[in-house]
């Protein structure tokens, strides 16, 4: 109720009960002008800001089988910096999960309308690591490994050929006796002529344990060590290969999470004698002269597989085994390969070198991991590209140290003529819990009822709702009289089913002289309901016990569906049960900063993130400690202890079944949006502020859907919005 510009009250006389006397009729009042009037038609338009979509990804392998535990995180926008390497320091997570034994993650999102894409991260260096989808009503997807189309429909054949010396013609080094590659190669994109005819068989069980062992994202900035088995990256040595018996060796490209296009080479050496320096190295042989995959900057997909060579001082001529007494060491060339260069591409000598022999790294730093697999009797060779000594700076990134930049399998027959006891097992990843997540990507890895944090609209940013409490009166529709602010956090199980609702709210202004109420109600039945908590820092008692009657679980009684009620009265959070003055809506007022209160709602059983309905699921403001007169968004319908004796009267439209809280031209009496809503400032109505909004109404919506968020000329008034 305002307490501006009121100019009669009036008695409300009639044929239906009412439990409240006076309403007021401000000298504003809301509405279109004759060329927009819609004469009090509904079309179905619910005004709404967003809209739920479907939302579910499959994930295979090469052979077309479900990979289950691919962890996935959705974002509202790009949450890499420019350079496509580094998250961003508060990206806009809206939620994330864990595919099922079908390899699916299925799930509900309520979507803003002004939002063309979302971005899927893929938590796995088989999969291109981050997927941009257009806005859809219905998001269904399936994803394949990087590479896949490719290894299905060729098949190359083998070069047969001995290792070349990389000359000077080719390259802007000088030419050297210790820098070869192992064959020839495309010129254009760094593929291997010497590929094996048959690519190695990767699959998704290996996948998933390769992937859980060594997560993106995995490093610790405060340690320098990755928080998945720190113990791994302490001891010297354990990438490098000891022969004690004569074999071949192959190495498989696996997959990459880099962002530059990097060169993997190998040298070997005396086992008891192995170089001290870098320039010691006899022989650098060049394997991958592009390490990248198809659709990153490179040709190579999972599975194509080198054999390597040995050279033989004795007779001069290179074999196809190692000899015993002999070790095996890597580097990679970090952003070796430049596409289109003069110089033939390699760069390899103009680079930082990562090696496997840790004190040849800046800083004596470790730069590679391997891993035995024993079911699958292979070595797991991962690279971090970017030196762990080195700090961020100018046109420099620091090390996510998560050690799968590059992947690749070694393989060597027979298996057991490499020194295997020495190497770290890969083994199932550390799982506190036992609920199917690994530690790394568990929000609760020591609690098997919660695993993921999910968040409305998403987590670094706030909606808003913003309300008119003269229903079923227009007002004067300057939509302050209640405006807050809230975000929706819900924990999910690792089958991404509900466990806790987590709404938290921040009262931002208040232009009304009525005593309002708010609560949220949820679908589900209330008796499944554990407890609600709350979290609140401010003065005076939120829930007094005169509006809402609270049951001992925390949701209002004498409801079927779920209500947890906020607040009796929204002056209180301010320090104030009753105030003659209004709270952050006239410009030059004193600015009162807003308080934050959380409710937690705690399920008995877990439920799915569907049943409760679409966010923000049903927020309603009571007006002036008359329970019965409640006020919701269009569309969305009275609890059970609403009046309905005030439907159809006044401007209510309210027909009970297909039409709800619509007004008599067709306009509502709550606004929200999935972004902090600048308001108008006190006396000032809405479409004089907003400029679109009733383009946008007109439309049903399908126009103008940035009416609240386009700060661009024709589309507001700025000196009438509340600063």
């Amino acid at each position: 109720m305002k307490a501006k510009a009121i100019k009669n009250h009036r008695l409300l006389q009639v044929i239906f009960a009412v439990t409240f006397i006076l309403f007021t009729s401000c000298t504003k009042d809301f509405s279109y002008d004759s060329r927009k009037a819609i004469n009090g038609t509904n079309s179905g338009f619910n005004f709404e800001n967003a809209s739920e979509t479907s939302f579910s990804l499959t994930f295979k392998d090469f052979n077309n089988t479900p990979m289950r535990g691919v962890n996935i995180e959705v974002y509202a926008s790009n949450p890499f910096e420019k350079d496509g390497l580094s998250l961003k320091k508060n990206p806009t997570l809206c939620f994330k999960g864990a595919t099922n034994f079908q390899g699916q993650y299925s799930t509900v999102f309520s979507f803003p309308k002004d939002q063309d894409s979302i971005y899927v991260r893929v938590l796995s260096t088989s999969f291109q690591h981050l997927n941009v989808f257009a806005r859809q009503s219905s998001m269904i997807k399936t994803l394949y490994p990087v590479g896949y189309g490719v290894m299905k429909s060729s098949l190359r054949a083998a070069g047969d050929t001995d290792p070349v010396l990389y000359d000077k013609s080719t390259t802007r080094l000088p030419t050297s006796p210790n820098l070869w590659v192992l064959g020839n190669y495309n010129h254009t994109n760094g593929l291997p002529n010497f590929l094996l005819p048959a690519n190695e068989v990767i699959t998704s069980d290996l996948l998933s344990r390769i992937n859980a062992a060594l997560p993106e994202g995995n490093g610790s900035p405060a340690t320098y060590l990755p928080r998945t088995h720190p113990q791994w990256f302490t001891n010297n040595g354990v990438t490098n290969i000891n022969f004690v018996a004569e074999a071949h060796a192959w190495i498989t490209f696996l997959g990459e999470g880099a962002g530059v296009n990097n060169t993997l080479a190998y040298f070997y050496y005396p086992t008891n004698n192995p170089p001290t320096t870098a320039a010691e190295i006899n022989k650098r042989i060049i394997i991958f002269p592009n390490s990248s995959a198809v659709g990153s900057g490179g040709a190579l997909v999972p599975g194509n597989t080198v054999l390597l060579k040995y050279y033989d001082e004795a007779t001069s001529t290179w074999k196809e085994t190692f000899p015993p007494g002999v070790t095996v060491s890597w580097f990679l060339a970090t952003n070796g390969w430049v596409t289109n260069s003069q110089y033939g591409n390699l760069l390899v000598n103009n680079t930082v070198d990562q090696y496997s022999l840790d004190y040849l790294n800046n800083g004596g730093k470790q730069q590679s991991i391997m891993l035995y697999d024993s079911e699958y009797q292979r070595l797991i060779l991962g690279f971090e590209d970017i030196s762990c000594a080195d700090v961020s700076g100018p046109g420099r990134y620091p090390s996510d140290q998560d050690f799968n930049d590059v992947l690749y399998i070694v393989r060597t027959d027979p298996v057991n003529a490499v020194d295997l006891p020495k190497f770290n097992k890969l083994a199932d990843p550390d799982d506190n819990d036992h609920d199917g997540v690994p530690n790394q990507n568990d929000d609760y890895p020591n609690d098997p009822e919660r695993a993921f944090d999910n968040y409305y609209p998403n987590a670094s940013t706030y909606g808003s709702l913003a309300y008119e409490d003269n229903w079923p009166q227009k007002g004067d529709y300057d939509f302050n009289d209640l405006v807050l602010d809230y975000r929706i956090k819900y924990v999910t199980n690792a089958a991404g089913n509900v466990k806790d609702v987590v709404p938290t709210i921040r009262v931002r202004a208040i232009g009304a002289q009525y005593r309002n109420g708010f609560a949220f109600e949820l679908e589900g039945n209330s008796s499944n309901v554990e407890s609600v908590t709350s979290t609140y820092a401010g003065p005076g008692a939120l829930l007094s016990g005169a509006l809402f009657n609270v049951g001992s679980n925390g949701c209002e009684t004498g409801q079927s569906k779920i209500v947890v009620p906020f607040f009796d009265n929204a002056y209180t959070p301010f320090g104030a049960s009753n105030s003659s003055g209004y709270i952050n809506t006239v410009i030059g007022s004193t600015f009162i900063y807003p308080l934050q209160i959380t409710r937690k709602i705690t399920f008995i059983s877990p439920v799915s993130v569907s049943s409760l309905g679409a966010m923000p699921y049903n927020p309603f403001l009571v007006v002036n400690q008359n329970r019965g007169r409640e006020v919701h968004k269009a569309g969305k319908t009275p609890t059970q202890l609403a009046n309905s004796s005030l439907f159809l009267t006044f401007d209510d439209l309210t027909n009970q079944s297909d039409r709800w809280y619509v007004g008599s031209q067709n306009y509502p009496w709550v606004i929200d949006t999935p972004i902090p809503f600048d308001y108008p400032a006190e006396g000032n109505r809405i479409d004089d502020v907003f400029l679109k909004v009733n383009d946008w109404i007109l439309s049903n919506g399908t126009q103008y859907s940035d009416w609240y968020s386009n700060t661009g000329a024709g589309y507001r008034n700025s000196g009438l919005i509340y600063r």
